[in-house]
């Protein structure tokens, strides 16, 4: 993409009046940006943006500090949706964010004691194997997320649904440049300021969930921006995972009610966050060719929670004979363990 049409879709993405979707359905018809600023054709929509345009904006714009939709470096996850953002703003260093590995962590603003040592916890797991975590820099889980990343040395990402360069809240701000001066990485649709409104928090709930593979609930009352953000994973054909909470929490409430109604799976250790993405990396670093088809169900049915031998052979329904030989092949290569108390875990 050259720089007349990236600045032409920055130039589009500055007009708050039309939606990302609207806009994309424009892009589709006319072919490009530029073809839009510059069309003739009688047509309501183009009208309504060339109305709007304020078409100085992408000339003050550094297009080093911007990405816009169809570029190679734009998220792929987060133009699968529906309604991606045209333009990211961003701050920090986007060239070491692995986008393949981001995990949205997302909860109430009211943090428990419980809440913070669940979060840390979680956050220490996933840093340790790589993940980048997302959140939204508000308080509570979202600024505990962030800055337990940082202090564990990993990647993360906070979504703004304030402008780039004001970021809220403002008592958050020494969190803001603390993510972007430790190789973070800071994105929002928008570069002018603008007057603070509910309207902003799911246009950011939205990117949040477009650019996670996984989102993770902590604690969420019944009224919650975090369930929002499930919600909107779930449309985007995410996976999502929630903490139970105390049962009599009012904190606990929003994300309890998406464990009960099968929104959120629940999660009992930190390991069920990642068993399909630990069985994917265990047949790669082990040569997945070297491995049969009955060998790979036996280590993916051990990962999901099947550990003892009478399991197995009830979900696998293999005879017992042939589990042993498998498990005994898995055990001498070092594959997998046994522990004394006869159960089993992939390495």
């Amino acid at each position: 993409m050259d720089e007349s049409e990236k600045r032409a879709r920055i130039c589009l993405a500055c007009d708050y009046d039309i939606t990302p979707r609207k806009l994309l359905f424009l892009l589709g018809k006319f072919g490009n940006a530029q073809n839009i600023l510059s069309s003739k054709q009688e047509d309501k929509l183009v009208e309504r943006v060339l109305k709007n345009k304020k078409r100085n904006i992408s000339s003050t714009v550094n297009i080093k500090t911007v990405i816009v939709y169809g570029e190679e470096i734009y998220p792929k996850l987060l133009a699968q949706i529906p309604d991606p953002p045209l333009a990211l703003f961003y701050r920090g260093d986007i060239d070491n964010i692995n986008f393949e590995k981001c995990i949205g962590i997302v909860g109430t603003r009211r943090i428990s004691n419980y809440g913070t040592s669940a979060t840390k916890g979680l956050v220490r797991f996933l840093v340790e194997r790589g993940f980048t975590i997302v959140s939204g820099l508000a308080y509570g889980v979202d600024a505990l997320a962030h800055e337990e990343t940082l202090a564990c040395g990993g990647q993360t990402i906070a979504i703004l649904g304030t402008s780039i360069d004001d970021p809220y809240p403002q008592t958050n701000s020494w969190l803001y440049k603390k993510i972007i001066n430790n190789s973070g990485l800071v994105f929002s649709e928008s570069i002018e300021k603008v007057p603070y409104g509910k309207w902003m928090f799911p246009k950011r709930n939205r990117i949040i969930a477009g650019l996670c593979k996984k989102l993770i609930v902590v604690e969420a009352p019944q009224k919650s921006g975090a369930l929002i953000t499930a919600n909107f994973s779930c449309d985007f054909n995410r996976d999502v995972y929630g903490i139970p909470g105390e049962v009599f929490s009012t904190n606990s409430y929003g994300v309890n009610t998406l464990i009960k109604d099968g929104t959120a799976k629940i999660i009992t250790k930190y390991e069920d966050i990642i068993e399909d993405d630990q069985l994917v990396f265990c047949l790669e670093q082990n040569n997945y060719n070297s491995f049969t088809e009955a060998e790979s169900e036996v280590m993916k049915y051990i990962m999901l929670g099947n550990k003892t031998i009478e399991s197995l052979v009830v979900n696998l329904r293999y005879d017992i004979t042939m589990l042993l030989s498998i498990l005994g092949k898995l055990e001498l290569n070092n594959i997998i363990e046994r522990f004394e108390d006869g159960t089993f875990m992939v390495k």
